[in-house]
């Protein structure tokens, strides 16, 4: 019963995010569609598009943040939130149309479309931003925000780092012990640490479990979660896809061996049933749902979403969530790679950016000045984003709220943000974004686990489409 009610309430918060932010008339200048862009422009100094998200919080503090910044500064903005899906189709059609908005938030941008808009001179260069508080930056995250433009035909500051996003594990230590584990018996070996999870399953069916899986891995084309997972495993094998110069590796016969080894290993845990089977079908809360559901013991997921589902006030009313956050759900990072060599966090870095067509760009540049103070950007990732993103300025890696030890996953995500990681491969060629934005790994991966395709297969289509995304871009160029 109290594993159904979980669910149930996680569906109601999320419906009530997004009644709640079309409807509360404490949003001024607050629309839920972009369509009225060019009237808004007309009206105010600045347009903003910006991710809508699931919970009240998510948007009323953007919302009252944008609200400081005109009481502040004497400027107007219009604030529209837009669903992560429909940023994509809604910004092609502004485009077409000459009425984009000036400033856009998007947190999957940097990872499908930021490249793209950059490489074709649609964004601004915000250099004169970054360039006096370079020092207050990660360089992971300034060298993420370093783009190609094809146009000027050189790179240049056209985003405004907010936030970074890795890869974190999330496991169920109570039912590591109903197997008679523990998580301090967790291997760091790759196959190792793997096995431990197989292992796990294998007693808790004998138990009884015979609905439970091992890994929350994702096998489905609709989920960001597949590539992000798939990449790891591909730095876990060294399949090296592009070099930091940008050039295309592919036709290195030892990249394809490397890849061919990846899929098979991705794959193998579905065909060995230790994986649920609808996972082919899941979209981004595919893998959050069933673990939260507890169907899975452990699965990867992009953020800390999944333990900060649990994180309320602690009091009475909160007995259940606050036990599940602070002792049943672990964090971990990935373990070592096969060669026993540390494996990176491969991160993601959220970002601003401003279009070169803002007419007013002495008010939208003074909005993301504003935006990255220390204190306003803290208040925007510990109040909308409760910690499911990290920051990337080291100003704020001494609040509290990052490095307490009594907060297990928050501290367990800073501690992977600080080690060893390394950015997406669109860093280094803004082309790789498409293999990305067209979930290339999650097509191919599907194959094999539905269709019976082989892995040698598999990885000759990838590298045929591949090949085409890069050939595109090189047409363009």
């Amino acid at each position: 019963m109290t594993r159904r009610l979980l669910v149930i309430l996680l569906c109601f918060f999320i419906s009530f995010g997004l009644v709640t932010c079309s409807n509360d008339s404490s949003f001024t200048n607050l629309n839920s569609k972009p369509a009225n862009t060019a009237q808004q422009k007309s009206k105010a100094d600045v347009t903003i598009w910006f991710n809508q998200g699931f919970l009240p919080e998510e948007n009323n503090v953007p919302a009252a943040l944008v609200r400081k910044w005109e009481k502040e500064s004497g400027f107007t903005a219009n604030l529209t939130l837009i669903a992560d899906s429909g940023v994509k189709s809604e910004l092609q059609k502004a485009i077409a149309d000459g009425t984009t908005p000036d400033i856009l938030y998007n947190p999957s941008g940097d990872l499908t479309l930021f490249p793209k808009l950059a490489w074709e001179n649609v964004l601004a260069d915000v250099s004169d931003i970054l360039e006096p508080i370079k020092q207050d930056y990660t360089p992971l995250a300034l060298e993420s925000a370093y783009y190609w433009n094809n146009t000027s035909k050189k790179r240049s500051y056209y985003a405004v780092p907010i936030a970074q996003q890795l890869l974190h594990i999330s496991y169920w230590r109570d039912m590591l012990t109903a197997a008679g584990l523990t998580d301090a018996a967790i291997p760091t070996d790759w196959n190792g640490f793997w096995g431990f999870w197989e292992k796990a399953q294998t007693i808790l069916r004998a138990k009884g479990r015979t609905e439970l899986y091992a890994t929350g891995l994702d096998m489905s084309p609709l989920a960001t979660d597949t590539f992000w997972q798939f990449e790891h495993v591909l730095e876990a094998y060294d399949a090296k896809l592009v070099d930091q110069d940008g050039n295309l590796l592919i036709d290195d016969p030892a990249f394809r061996i490397k890849l061919v080894t990846a899929l098979t290993e991705f794959t193998k845990t579905f065909k060995g049933g230790y994986v649920p089977p609808n996972s082919t079908e899941w979209t981004d809360s595919g893998n959050n749902n069933s673990f939260l559901s507890r169907e899975v013991i452990m699965t990867p997921n992009a953020s800390l979403s999944i333990p900060l589902t649990q994180k309320f006030e602690n009091n009475a009313y909160n007995r259940v969530s606050t036990d599940a956050y602070l002792n049943k759900i672990g964090t971990l990072k990935y373990p070592d790679k096969p060669n026993n060599q540390k494996m990176p966090s491969i991160a993601s870095f959220k970002q601003m950016v401003m279009f070169d067509s803002a007419v007013n760009k002495t008010a939208a540049k003074s909005l993301l000045k504003f935006f990255i103070q220390p204190e306003n950007l803290n208040e925007f990732l510990k109040g909308a984003n409760k910690g499911r993103f990290l920051p990337v300025m080291t100003k704020l890696f001494q609040d509290p709220f990052w490095n307490n030890p009594s907060d297990p996953h928050i501290s367990a995500g800073m501690k992977q943000a600080l080690g060893i990681t390394r950015p997406f491969a669109f860093v280094y060629n803004p082309a790789y974004s498409d293999i990305l934005s067209q979930n290339i790994w999650g097509k191919v991966i599907v194959s094999i686990v539905k269709d019976n395709v082989t892995p040698d297969q598999a990885a000759d289509t990838a590298i045929v489409d591949i090949k085409k995304i890069f050939a595109d871009w090189k047409k363009d160029a």
